[in-house]
């Protein structure tokens, strides 16, 4: 029987920060220090290329993929109901772990497609009326992978529905097979040779002789060859080609954004206010997703889970800081480009508005608790700009288990 506590607030009133900090980039102003560049090279994505295409360069001396346990995926299916007594055995079996190969192949994403840890696009869920939990925290989503992402394939599932993948951010698992496309040596030579656009807009447009083909998201990259715009597509034989594509001028740039303060009002305004998706869910962002694309812009290939990204450039420890002590040590730190780390959550340090340290990131919620300790949810769902506590106006917030700053572990400076 499930306990029937309602764990997950719903409200259209916001928290207070949401009332009294703008949500567009009117809440910054201080200028970046020129000599903070977050990539040197700010004339072309040749650096952010090269990183990009690693995976079919060198495959990491540490990859020995695991499939999750059941206790991990959880035990619960969209409509509340258990899973059947053989679900999660019967995965495993499709998952054809036997066959993994000794020479992957290379191939490319075609269609956005989510990246899963088991062959199949059923969410799993553990106890859905648990705080946190349920919809949209599917247990078996991993990631969503862009158009002209690369990848390595290793195997097939025994249906042969989905392939089995490593992909840049050291991250494996299972995608569906006709949303990728087989690259050819000499192809993939090509590719990781060329120029890059990069799209600086959601929902951007993308055109073939004047017809709509997709949209692409902000820091998917589409390669340029004599100057033509190309898009990715799987032919009828699952091979790569490359077609001529267009699209609107304002929505692409063939070299990284300049770091200062403009820009960084530019992008803010363009990812602020959007659906919070976790692990790319429906296409939306995290709050890992959200700082990655953030940077990318920038020039600057950061990898796409929280906890690899608290490990990129200066790392400063903050773990053994008292609240006042981490407080002051931040407002020291480098803005706009200064990422905040707790276990499963990250922040981008924005400066200060009217005096009060601000961060820009993509949120669910705030863990709220009952009189008798009892954990629940208030529900924030988008990307948003707020206090370093936010929520703290509300009932049931706890001043040392829900309050943000208080479970800062690091500072990570972008390079």
């Amino acid at each position: 029987m499930f306990d029937q506590i309602q764990k997950n607030i719903f409200t259209q009133d916001s928290i207070l920060d949401l009332k009294t900090i703008p949500q567009d980039s009117s809440a910054i102003s201080v200028e970046v220090d020129p000599m903070l560049k977050v990539n040197d090279n700010i004339n072309s994505f040749d650096d952010y290329i090269s990183d990009y295409f690693v995976i079919w360069k060198n495959i990491p001396s540490d990859f020995n993929p695991a499939l999750p346990s059941r206790l991990e995926i959880g035990d619960y299916e969209y409509n509340f109901a258990s899973h059947l007594d053989d679900w999660y055995d019967l995965l495993v079996d499709n998952a054809n772990m036997s066959s993994l190969s000794d020479d992957p192949q290379k191939f490319m994403v075609t269609t956005s497609t989510d990246l899963r840890y088991l062959p199949t696009n059923s969410p799993s869920y553990h106890n859905p009326l648990d705080a946190g939990q349920g919809y949209h925290f599917d247990n078996i989503q991993q990631n969503l992978l862009r158009i002209g992402e690369p990848l390595l394939v290793f195997h097939y599932s025994k249906d042969q529905k989905y392939a089995f993948v490593l992909i840049n951010a050291k991250a494996y698992g299972f995608v569906a097979v006709n949303h990728i496309a087989k690259v050819t040596k000499e192809r993939a030579l090509g590719l990781m040779n060329s120029d890059y656009a990069m799209i600086a807009n959601d929902d951007s447009s993308i055109y073939y002789k004047d017809d709509y083909v997709t949209s692409l998201d902000m820091g998917a990259i589409l390669p340029i060859d004599n100057g033509d715009l190309k898009l990715p597509v799987r032919n009828i034989d699952g091979g790569l080609d490359l077609i001529t594509v267009n699209a609107d001028y304002e929505n692409i740039i063939k070299t990284p954004l300049e770091f200062n303060l403009a820009n960084v009002k530019l992008i803010v305004d363009k990812l602020i206010d959007k659906p919070y998706g976790w692990a790319g869910h429906l296409g939306n962002r995290d709050c890992a997703q959200l700082t990655k694309d953030y940077f990318a812009v920038f020039g600057k290939l950061i990898p796409i889970f929280s906890a690899e990204q608290s490990k990129v450039g200066e790392i400063i420890d903050l773990s053994s800081y008292g609240k006042m002590q981490k407080l002051a040590k931040i407002k020291s730190l480098p803005i706009y480009k200064t990422i905040l780390y707790t276990k499963g959550h990250v922040v981008i340090y924005m400066g200060e508005y009217n005096k009060l340290p601000i961060i820009f990131h993509a949120r669910w919620g705030v863990p709220l608790y009952d009189s008798t300790f009892n954990e629940y949810r208030y529900i924030i769902g988008k990307s948003v700009l707020t206090s370093l506590e936010f929520g703290s106006d509300l009932a049931g917030f706890d001043l040392k288990h829900s309050s943000f700053l208080e479970s800062i572990s690091s500072a990570s400076i972008v390079i």
